[in-house]
């Protein structure tokens, strides 16, 4: 297919939106500070744009131009860029000159003088931000095919597109294909044919892979597993969401050259959907891993787009160890100490939950004594991955567990008690 290079760039229009909640019932809505916001905004913006022209919305009444641009801010007169203001809304268009470093500065000066400006700043709460640009180029219909020009449209938007590729569709990569499809195309893998939206894809076929996501549980031939299904799709970089034994990105890493990424996963699995968009998601790559900065960029825009919030850690090993020792560990500890404290409990003919109330505050004030429900400890968390780290002193924690359920008859079904309450929903 011929490419055809167009004389003037597309752009027809840049545009920034920002819009602000309004007061009052709805279609009734108004901005009390409105009118004292329009002389300090042209105060501040007068220097630079220079030219103030009341549009003819500015004649609405109040009630009724929520909403509405009623004021422009030109440069000169009948020039680009500019800024237009209505109650709850403010906007700076850009055309034929724009650039993005100088859109930018004025993007930020914007903003600044809004809130530089606004009379209760308290009360001015953003409730919508949006970048959008209008395109259009010249055609003659006279001499040239419309049908021939959708179809380069369309060939050259399939190339700037790549899909996300989801392996193991279970309890982490489900919720994470979901989170993921709100923003970037992409399809899933499982060994169950039965999960693979086939569809999807067909449809997405002709994409290149981005990140290769690993959500398949860890075992002794995991790092081959990685290797056979990166042979497959050829992604430009892999994240293992995955929990996995430590030095496992690092053995990884150094078969294979794309860059890889250790995000560690951490939620509930009955909510695991609003726990990724809720807790931070840590990652590391390794210091000598190929496009290094580009996998780094890539990631946390994608999580970005997806609504979750980043932070990177040092090392990979840093946070392989992280997840398993402060997370899953750490709360087998607790549950441990619970399941101790139950014993002494009903030895003594004392009630548990009454024994406990008297470390409430001191939880509540110092946030050092939390009160776990004494529990079995069962589920495919805490103890299976006790195996990952083969550490001989957190062993105690699968020992007393099952020492706890010889003692204790009722230790697998105490959960129900807790969960009819709401005192306690763990995932263990």
């Amino acid at each position: 297919m011929t490419t055809k290079h167009l004389k003037n760039k597309p752009l027809v229009e840049a545009i920034l939106e920002m819009r602000w909640s309004l007061q009052g019932p709805p279609n009734m809505q108004v901005d009390p500070h409105y009118k004292i916001l329009l002389g300090r905004l042209f105060d501040r913006l007068s220097s630079e744009y220079k030219k103030h022209q009341p549009l003819p919305a500015a004649s609405i009444p109040d009630e009724m131009a929520g909403y509405i641009v009623q004021h422009q801010f030109r440069v000169r007169e009948n020039d680009w860029p500019l800024v237009q203001v209505g109650p709850g809304i403010i906007t700076l268009n850009d055309t034929t000159a724009y650039t993005w470093k100088d859109f930018e500065n004025r993007a930020k000066q914007v903003v600044s003088e809004l809130y530089t400006a606004y009379p209760d700043r308290e009360s001015l709460r953003v409730n919508n931000i949006v970048l959008r640009y209008i395109n259009a180029i010249e055609f003659d219909y006279k001499k040239e095919n419309i049908f021939n020009l959708f179809i380069g449209i369309q060939y050259g938007m399939k190339l700037l597109q790549k899909k996300q590729v989801i392996v193991g569709l279970g309890e982490i990569g489900s919720p994470i294909l979901k989170l993921i499809s709100q923003s970037s195309s992409v399809i899933g893998y499982d060994i169950n044919p039965k999960l693979i939206n086939k569809t999807l894809v067909k449809r997405y076929e002709h994409l290149q892979s981005a990140f290769l996501h690993i959500c398949i549980p860890y075992n002794d031939k995991f790092i081959l597993n990685i290797i056979s299904i990166y042979k497959k799709f050829k992604p430009e970089g892999i994240v293992i969401h995955s929990t996995i034994r430590p030095y496992t990105t690092k053995k990884l890493q150094e078969k294979l050259s794309v860059p890889v990424i250790y995000s560690a996963t951490r939620g509930v699995h009955k909510r695991m959907l609003k726990d990724l968009q809720r807790y931070t998601k840590f990652f590391a790559i390794e210091k000598n891993a190929p496009k290094r900065n580009w996998a780094i960029t890539a990631y946390q825009n994608l999580m970005k787009k997806c609504g979750v919030t980043t932070k990177q850690i040092s090392t990979p090993l840093t946070l392989e160890l992280a997840k398993i020792v402060v997370d899953t560990s750490y709360y087998g500890w607790l549950i441990n100490y619970a399941q101790l404290s139950n014993m002494i409990a009903i030895r003594n003919n004392v009630d548990y939950d009454e024994m406990w109330s008297f470390a409430d505050e001191i939880h509540k004030f110092l946030g050092n004594r939390p009160k776990m429900y004494p529990g079995f400890i069962g589920g495919h968390c805490v103890i299976p991955n006790l195996e990952l780290i083969k550490e001989d002193s957190l062993y105690q924690i699968d020992k007393i567990n099952n020492m706890y359920a010889k003692k204790i008859k009722n230790s697998k079904s105490i959960r129900k008690k807790y969960d009819k309450s709401k005192k306690a929903s763990y995932d263990i």
